[in-house]
């Protein structure tokens, strides 16, 4: 599994990378934060052969870029997105999936702060409390 604040995918070359990443460490999820996807964006602007993507991008209106979290699913790994709460709250993002696969299930979470400083390390938090349970 990857993790990464990618602070935009939208860079120059910025999905190459991360596409390159994924495909030659093998990783079957990679988790990313601050893509700075817009509503309005078309998946295939996004999409990297050999991966689904779920993603969530920026709900509040006042900041006019950043934000935004994704998860690139391998194919193959059978996912969706659930909706463990219905608590909509305009500075946090977060997306949630349930996949099965080997046998077993799993749930997913990538989420972020509108705060700087929590990012990242509360992202990594919430990922490893939910790889535990």
């Amino acid at each position: 599994m990857l993790l990464l604040n990618a602070t935009s995918l939208r860079k120059p070359n910025a999905l190459q990378h991360l596409a390159t990443e994924l495909r030659q460490t093998n990783f079957d999820f990679g988790f990313i934060v601050e893509t700075w996807f817009k509503s309005d964006d078309n998946d295939e602007l996004f999409s990297i052969a050999d991966y689904v993507l779920f993603r969530r991008d920026r709900v509040c209106a006042r900041r006019r870029h950043g934000g935004g979290v994704c998860i690139y699913v391998k194919t193959g790994i059978e996912c969706f997105v659930m909706s463990p709460c219905k608590i909509v709250v305009t500075n946090i993002e977060i997306l949630w999936l349930h996949s099965c696969f080997g046998g077993n299930e799993y749930k997913y979470c990538v989420i972020i702060l509108q705060t700087l400083h929590m990012i990242l390390l509360f992202s990594f938090i919430v990922f490893l409390m939910l790889l535990m349970s």
